[in-house]
């Protein structure tokens, strides 16, 4: 009886190929509707562990906890969690998703923050540029 693993490795391939092809391409921050509500800009954030950090203090946290970790305050070290939000319209370009976890790594290519990279939720990210 012949292995399967040289077919189970075929496949596998062309996934690992797809996603080291989708850096470095042209993305767009769209608004996006969560719980009824349309939102129109999304933070930067310096890393995927201040993001967690902000997602905890607002659910376990008190609204000092929430200014600490979620605001453009400076950390021990000098580290800002959120460098800035990116508005809807505004064109990223994806980077290695792996350093962002489940998140977007991104450089902004237009707005205020253009030359940042940091992460962003990737449900708010397009292909499709919502300004055509």
């Amino acid at each position: 009886m012949k292995s399967q693993k040289p077919i189970s490795l075929l496949i596998l391939i062309p996934l690992v190929v797809s996603q080291v092809a989708a850096a470095s391409e042209l993305r767009y921050v769209v608004d996006t509707k969560t719980a009824g509500t349309t939102l129109d800009e999304y933070p930067l954030w310096t890393n995927r562990q201040f993001a967690e950090s902000c997602s905890r203090a607002t659910i376990e946290g008190t609204r000092l906890d929430q200014r600490a970790t979620c605001e453009n305050g400076i950390l021990p070290g000098g580290f800002r969690p959120k460098k800035g939000n990116v508005t809807a319209g505004k064109a990223v370009e994806l980077l290695d998703s792996r350093e962002c976890g489940s998140m977007a790594f991104v450089r902004v290519l237009t707005g205020g923050l253009t030359g940042e990279t940091g992460c962003i939720t990737a449900a708010a990210l397009s292909s499709t540029n919502p300004s055509e």
